[in-house]
């Protein structure tokens, strides 16, 4: 549902938003 580098997030797919938030997030904070 994510592209990985696209920056797509899916209204239809609010979970996957989230978990590709998160993803970010985890890996800016390394």
């Amino acid at each position: 549902s994510v592209v990985e580098g696209g920056h797509m997030f899916p209204l239809e797919h609010p979970i996957d938003t989230v978990n590709y938030i998160k993803e970010l997030i985890h890996r800016n904070s390394r």
